[in-house]
């Protein structure tokens, strides 16, 4: 049985955050599943080859104290604030199952009787509209990352990132409001802060184990952490190639 450790962020630099993540799994030893619990603070988070000017009103974003990062995986734009939180499972091939990390998601949602259900490219719904989607990486560990919109807020995230019309029309729908959902709306006393714990239950409940905490501090202190913090913030990492 492979052994269980939890992570918690107590920093909202979204660069600070990725950084630990990628040190995650690129370190990660062979019989240990990591689940990692982090929150960014107005972002917009664009997938790996995306042009953020075409995802997002980058001016608008960065004039209001926002953050453009770009993450490691595909997949599309995404806004990150305090009412959201994010989520990585980090493991090696023989212990990866998506299915199952979405279930430690579901399940412990359920503590808040939402019955969820998995649609489409491994999104997460709750009566037909969305609230988490996800985005994967493999290697010699694989990497499933994804967010859970509890009370984002909703103005800014259609200020900042760029809508494609011509996909909502494809889908049938008015407007990215109408196909995504706070799970606060649903529960109101749901927050991106008690969601934690049932998080880590379900995780030791689901694996059968007890998750060990790892201190977040001492890890995003780390040389490489820093190191990699500082390059996924440059200029050049985020912007160069579309200038």
């Amino acid at each position: 049985m492979p052994k269980l450790q939890v992570i918690i962020s107590t920093q909202y630099d979204p660069f600070l955050n990725r950084a630990v993540e990628a040190y995650l799994v690129d370190h990660q030893e062979e019989d240990i599943i990591t689940m990692y619990l982090w929150k960014n603070q107005q972002t917009v988070v664009i997938g790996y080859n995306q042009n953020p000017y075409s995802e997002c009103n980058v001016k608008m974003l960065l004039d209001e104290g926002g953050h453009v990062m770009r993450r490691g995986t595909g997949g599309g734009a995404v806004y990150h604030d305090l009412g959201n939180i994010n989520f990585s499972f980090v493991a090696n091939r023989k212990n990866y199952d998506v299915r199952k990390q979405l279930s430690v998601i579901q399940d412990a949602l359920l503590n808040y009787g939402l019955k969820t259900e998995i649609s489409g490219r491994n999104d997460l719904t709750y009566q037909g509209r969305k609230f988490s989607g996800n985005a994967f990486s493999k290697g010699n560990n694989n990497l499933h990352h994804g967010t859970i919109l509890i009370k984002t807020d909703g103005e800014k995230m259609m200020r900042y990132l760029t809508v494609n019309q011509a996909k909502l029309q494809k889908h049938g729908v008015k407007s990215v409001s109408s196909r995504v959902i706070n799970l606060s709306e649903a529960v109101p006393e749901l927050t991106s802060e008690n969601i934690k714990e049932p998080l880590i239950h379900s995780f030791g409940k689901i694996y059968g184990g007890t998750p060990v905490m790892l201190d977040f501090e001492t890890l995003s202190q780390n040389e490489e952490v820093q190191a990699t913090a500082k390059h996924i913030s440059s200029f050049d990492f985020l912007f160069a190639r579309w200038e």
